[in-house]
């Protein structure tokens, strides 16, 4: 399912950015600007939780790199404001479209850093593996309470 999270993801960033170079996990040393990249942040894993509910965590950083100008700033701030704004606005439903599953994702307000603005989005979603064949187990045959 992160394949397809990742293919998705670039894919409506690649369609709202479209003058953008995108990236997955590192920037090239001569990377184009404007561009995006693409971070995992590995984030928390609970296997036990996991395999108790059936719920799947990823967590995604969408860090924005704008032009450069020739400015006291080297980069272009309102530029870097409106690629975050824009990353957060498509994820204003709360859903995104991987593969054959509706993902629920929530994307944070971001922020910046020198020279770059990020998002972070949190992508949840049930595995198939919960669902369990309970055939072969026994039923309860009768149910005694006593009235207090």
């Amino acid at each position: 399912m992160e394949q397809e999270i990742f293919k998705a993801l670039c894919q409506l960033l690649g369609t709202a950015f479209p003058d953008a170079e995108i990236y997955i996990g590192e920037l090239p040393q001569q990377f184009t600007r404007p561009s995006i990249l693409i971070e995992d942040d590995g984030g928390k894993y609970d296997p036990e939780y996991n395999m108790q509910v059936g719920e799947n965590t990823l967590y995604l950083t969408v860090v924005c790199f704008g032009r450069l100008t020739d400015g006291y700033r080297t980069e272009n701030q309102l530029e870097l404001m409106e690629m975050k704004g824009k990353v957060t606005g498509l994820f204003k439903t709360g859903r995104m479209q991987a593969g054959d599953r509706s993902i629920h994702v929530s994307a944070s307000n971001g922020g910046e850093v020198k020279g770059e603005g990020y998002v972070d989005l949190t992508f949840t979603w049930l595995s198939n593996a919960r669902v369990r064949d309970e055939s072969g187990l026994p039923l309860m045959m009768e149910l005694h309470n006593r009235n207090v």
